[in-house]
């Protein structure tokens, strides 16, 4: 089960995911065995994944950032939902 001091390791390592296990098990209140124990045992279970390293854009001259966001909605048409009393398209049914 996740406690508090999981959470409080996740808050720490997502400012600075190169902090050492002693400076984590310090500032959650372990030893660092434990505290170790419980960072593997967090990427075992995928609960997280590896360190993620953020690129200064200024610095490499990447003038443009982009954040994509696709949602697509399984869709399905029936001819039977689309037909009104008669048996033909609603969109006949005025003719």
């Amino acid at each position: 089960m996740l406690d508090s001091k999981d959470k409080k390791s996740w808050m720490i390592l997502q400012r600075d995911a190169s902090a050492t296990i002693k400076s984590l098990a310090g500032h959650i209140g372990l030893t660092q065995t434990p505290c170790r124990d419980r960072m593997m045992f967090l990427t075992k279970h995928q609960y997280m994944h590896g360190p993620v390293i953020l690129l200064n854009r200024n610095k490499l001259n990447l003038n443009i950032a982009a954040f994509i966001m696709i949602k697509i909605n399984l869709y399905t048409y029936s001819r039977t939902s689309a037909t009104g009393p008669s048996g033909r398209h609603n969109a006949c049914e005025n003719e």
